[in-house]
């Protein structure tokens, strides 16, 4: 039945890209809103999930249905801009990115050191390595296998052709890693997932394990250190902004990890419903309640 089911999805998918390479954009959006939709109102448990996060990312007791609903629009809106990314990929970048911190990037880069950019599921994330790619810079990024092998790919493939040196989670992705930097090249770490193997550090007024690999690789290799982050303006067009380098040196990996946590916190609470908020962040007792 895994078998199927990953030949029907991979089949589904590859129908997409091809039609996100020859449709009008506006029928993708209008597709991409109709599965935001669609997964609000089938996924109670995800709705709750969402809900719960928020509260916690906003300080909130009560969060409003109608900013759930946003958060699973905004959902919708990254999955149909995954099947547009070739397209603008082929076409430039001039019409969808603005490019904020653009100088801070290359001062960290030509240090030849390599650049460590820490970022969350926010906004849309999946524009940062064709973007940067497409700017010039080589960009490595740890991501993760999925289930089915034939899906999974498929969207690592797509990621190639975007630009995004893979670098698998599993085997050798500790050395890929150091290499990509030890080369001089970006490397993307995700931070916002829970992991019970993170280090215990505050999150939006909440203690919760948290990845320390940006934080680790930058003061083993010296490697700037910058949080980034894509976000969707009024106009509809995006932003990418390049924080202020984060100070690793004489510091500890948890010190360094709230700084970043304070990072993102700061752009979910602006736009909380352009935070991928679908997986528990805060789990009972791996999580606590900070006590200010």
């Amino acid at each position: 039945m895994k078998g199927v089911w990953d030949l029907l999805l991979y089949s589904l998918l590859r129908i997409l890209l091809f039609l996100g390479r020859v449709l009008p954009q506006a029928l993708f959006y209008l597709l991409g809103k109709a599965t935001g939709y669609f997964l609000y109102f089938t996924l109670p448990r995800k709705r709750e999930i969402i809900r719960k996060n928020l509260q916690q990312a906003t300080g909130s007791k009560e969060i409003d249905n109608k900013l759930v609903q946003k958060s699973f629009l905004h959902v919708g809106r990254v999955i149909a801009e995954f099947f547009l990314l070739p397209r603008w990929k082929r076409e430039g970048f001039e019409e969808k990115v603005d490019f904020v911190g653009e100088e801070r990037l290359k001062q960290a880069y030509a240090k030849g050191k390599g650049v460590i950019l820490a970022a969350g599921h926010f906004g849309n994330w999946e524009l940062i390595p064709p973007f940067l790619n497409d700017k010039g810079f080589s960009i490595s990024g740890i991501v993760r296998e999925q289930k089915l092998p034939r899906t999974n790919e498929l969207l690592f493939s797509v990621r190639r052709e975007l630009g995004l040196k893979l670098i698998n989670k599993k085997g050798m992705g500790l050395r890929k890693s150091i290499e990509a930097i030890k080369e001089g090249n970006l490397l993307l770490v995700l931070v916002d997932e829970f992991t019970p193997r993170g280090i215990p550090v505050k999150f939006c007024g909440r203690v919760t394990p948290t990845p320390s690999g940006a934080a680790q690789y930058s003061k083993k290799f010296f490697a700037p250190l910058l949080p980034v982050s894509v976000r969707l303006q009024p106009s509809g067009k995006y932003q990418l902004f390049i924080g202020e380098e984060i100070t690793t040196r004489d510091r500890s990996i948890g010190e360094i990890m709230e700084e970043v946590n304070k990072w993102l916190e700061g752009e979910i609470k602006k736009t909380p419903e352009a935070w991928l908020a679908l997986r528990p962040r805060w789990r009972g007792r791996d999580s606590e309640v900070v006590r200010e």
